[in-house]
C-alpha cells in the first residue's frame, strides 16, 4: 500500500501525509481463519440476542467486527476456540467502574450471575477458557484483563484533563496495559491448545515480544486515530505529544512514524535472542510468536 492522504482541520485544512505502516512482516496479506463468517454470524446474533440493543449500537457491532480481528490474529483457530470480542468501556467514570467491578467478579466468583450484556458476554468467554485451560493461562488471563480494565478506567479519568506526560516513552508505557493486546495473548494459548511453561512465558525474550506488539498498536491507533481523537478532545495520543513539543504536524506524524519503525527493528533483534527450550516446546513458542506478530498485523488491517 502507499502513502495514505489525510485530511485534517486544524486552523483550516491541513493535509498531512501518513507514514508507510506496512512494512516488514506487516507488508504480508493477512491469513483469515476459514471459520470467520460463521463466527462472525453466530456471535453477532448471541451478543444482540442478549444484549438488548438499539438500532445504532447494533450496526456499529457489525461495523465494527471484532472476528475478523480474531480471525487474522488466531487464522489456525478452530470454530470451538475462536473467541470474539464486541464491546468497549464507557467514557463516563461510573459506568466504566461498574463494568470491571463486574469482570473481576466474573473471574473470582463463579456464582456471580451478571445483567450487562458485554459482562454475560465477557463470562461466556471465561467459562470456556477456565473449563479447557491450564491454570497457568486462567492466571495470566485473569491477570492481564484486571490490568488492562484498571488502566481504561485511569485513562478514563485522566481523559477528562489535558495532561500528558512529558515524554513519548512515558506516554507509550503509561497505555500498554490499556491497549488490549495482553489479554489476547493469554488468548492465544487457549485457543491453540498450548501448554507453556511459566518460565517460559515470563522469559525476558518472550515478554520484550509481547511488549513491542503491544506498542506497535498502540502507535498505529494513534497515528490513524489522531483527527477523530483530537475532534473529541481527547490529548492522550503520540501524534499529539509530538506536535505539543514543538514539531509541525507533519513532521509529528513522520516522528511516529519512525517510532513505529524502530519497534519493528527491535522485534527482530529480539527474535535473535530467543533460547531454545527443546522441540516440543519450541514449536509451541513459535506458533505463540507468529500469533502476537499477528495481533499488529490484524490491527493494522482491521482498522
Amino acid at each position: 500500500m502507499g502513502s495514505l492522504e489525510h485530511t485534517l482541520k486544524e486552523n483550516g485544512m491541513v493535509q498531512v501525509t501518513l507514514p508507510e505502516m506496512f512494512l516488514f512482516f506487516l507488508a504480508q496479506p493477512p491469513r483469515v481463519n476459514p471459520h470467520y463468517e460463521k463466527v462472525r454470524q453466530e456471535s453477532e446474533a448471541w451478543l444482540l440476542k442478549h444484549g438488548d440493543f438499539d438500532s445504532r449500537v447494533s450496526r456499529i457491532i457489525h461495523r465494527t467486527d471484532f472476528s475478523y480481528f480474531c480471525a487474522v490474529v488466531m487464522p489456525d483457530a478452530s470454530a470451538e476456540t475462536f473467541p470474539f470480542d464486541n464491546g468497549h468501556l464507557q467514557k463516563n467514570p461510573e459506568e466504566a467502574r461498574k463494568l470491571i467491578d463486574g469482570l473481576v467478579s466474573i473471574m473470582r466468583n463463579e456464582n456471580f450471575e451478571p445483567e450487562h450484556p458485554l459482562l454475560i458476554a465477557y463470562k461466556s468467554i471465561w467459562l470456556r477458557l477456565s473449563q479447557t485451560s491450564s491454570k497457568g493461562v486462567q492466571n495470566r488471563f485473569a491477570a492481564s484483563m484486571t490490568s488492562y480494565v484498571e488502566a481504561v478506567m485511569q485513562q478514563v479519568n485522566l481523559q477528562s484533563t489535558a495532561v500528558l506526560t512529558s515524554t513519548i516513552e512515558g506516554l507509550v508505557a503509561l497505555r500498554r496495559d490499556s491497549i488490549a493486546t495482553t489479554p489476547i495473548y493469554a488468548l492465544i494459548e487457549y485457543a491453540y491448545g498450548l501448554e507453556l511453561p511459566d518460565e517460559v512465558i515470563k522469559h525476558p525474550s518472550i515478554q520484550k515480544i509481547e511488549t513491542i506488539a503491544t506498542d506497535m498498536v498502540l502507535i498505529q491507533n494513534d497515528i490513524v486515530s489522531y483527527a477523530k481523537e483530537k475532534a473529541l478532545g481527547e490529548s492522550h495520543n503520540i501524534v499529539s505529544l509530538y506536535h505539543l513539543q514543538g514539531y509541525s504536524l507533519q513532521s509529528s506524524f513522520d516522528c511516529a512514524g519512525e517510532l513505529l519503525k524502530g519497534r519493528y527493528r527491535d522485534w527482530y533483534q529480539t527474535l535473535t535472542e530467543l533460547p531454545t527450550w527443546g522441540e516440543e516446546i519450541d514449536s509451541q513458542v513459535q506458533t505463540y510468536i507468529t500469533s502476537v506478530q499477528n495481533v499488529a498485523l490484524a490491527n493494522l488491517n482491521w482498522r
